[in-house]
């Protein structure tokens, strides 16, 4: 989506919208629909290309390899330097948001103190329906720069990742690289595009778990740092009565 992803409630009452965003339909619906299509990771075999412009020779032995490229962009797009910038903007416009709202409270709290045929509700009404159109253009700008920025990102995270994926590949001996997700077959997804997104990340049917390289692929990327954990808030205690007859300092 991605998730950016990330939304800010409908107007005149606007919630800060999370930043950090990859959800895990998100982290589905957005990298693999992005990156479904774009086939195999192929390194370059040594020798590959003939000198002189002829046509390439095949390498005399061929290794094939897969690699779960949707769960190594996402730990790159997830990083704290993006999510420091996605945090920014969203910063930012919930400030402009919360300075708007504050002026539609002030301008409805004065009209609920003015009779209906009061002179001053026409300007009033017409003021708010200004200050309420420029939150809600606010609102679809900010939403917008949001998406553009994330899809920028996963652009950059992706390009990270493939010219580390040739390097490890060309380490490791591997001529291919197919990009597809192995191991388990069950789908997160509850919605009938989702589970076809997960589908279409496991283009390979069969293939050897020992030559998967996710797992060394996804450690050359630092973990994102999770978001801190909220202290669940505590009940209020209830006071216990206290019986007069029972405590000999209450007079009588």
């Amino acid at each position: 989506m991605p998730a950016g992803q990330p939304t800010i409630a409908s107007q005149p009452v606007a919630l800060p919208f999370c930043s950090r965003g990859w959800l895990p339909g998100l982290a589905l619906a957005g990298v693999v629909g992005a990156a479904a299509t774009l086939g195999a990771l192929f390194a370059q075999p040594q020798g590959a290309v003939a000198q002189g412009g002829g046509a390439a020779t095949s390498p005399a032995v061929s290794r094939v390899a897969t690699v779960d490229i949707f769960a190594v962009v996402e730990r790159v797009w997830l990083s704290d330097a993006n999510m420091a910038a996605r945090t920014a903007l969203a910063e930012t416009t919930n400030k402009e948001l919360e300075t708007l709202n504050g002026k539609m409270q002030d301008l409805r709290f004065r009209a609920t103190t003015m009779g209906k045929d009061s002179p001053e509700i026409q300007p009033i009404s017409e003021e708010f329906a200004k200050v309420q159109q420029e939150a809600q253009q606010k609102q679809q700008q900010g939403n917008t720069e949001m998406e553009r920025v994330s899809t920028l990102q996963l652009g950059e995270a992706y390009q990270i990742v493939m010219v580390e994926a040739n390097k490890l590949a060309a380490e490791l001996g591997y001529t291919h690289v197919l990009a597809s997700k192995i191991g388990d077959l069950t789908f997160r997804s509850n919605t009938m595009n989702g589970a076809l997104q997960e589908l279409l990340a496991r283009p390979v049917v069969v293939s050897s778990p020992a030559d998967d390289i996710t797992e060394r692929l996804i450690t050359k990327f630092p973990a994102p740092t999770p978001p801190p954990v909220q202290p669940p808030v505590q009940p209020a205690a209830t006071p216990v009565p206290v019986d007069p007859a029972a405590n000999p300092t209450t007079p009588k």
